[in-house]
């Protein structure tokens, strides 16, 4: 099941003021848990990294989506596949 779990530590990393990458959605199973890639990769456009919310450290302050946007450098896509042809 996809999920959104990667917002909570990408908000704990930009709430302590570290840049980040993000990679945990982008995780490129060609078996995809029995799932057939060609139909969910479309999944992968619908993830917007800094959809996640942060404050500043130390206070209840929510960091600005311009402050979002800094502490994302990037997003990386991992890709694995067991099959051999």
């Amino acid at each position: 099941m996809r999920d959104n779990s990667w917002a909570g530590t990408m908000s704990r990393a930009a709430t302590a003021g570290h840049k980040t990458v993000l990679s945990s959605p982008f995780y490129l199973n060609a078996e995809n848990g029995g799932s057939n890639f060609d139909e969910v990769w479309p999944w992968y456009y619908t993830i917007e990294p800094t959809a996640f919310e942060a404050n500043h450290t130390g206070s209840d302050i929510p960091l600005t989506a311009e402050e979002r946007e800094a502490s994302v450098e990037g997003v990386e896509a991992c890709m694995w596949s067991s099959w051999c042809v």
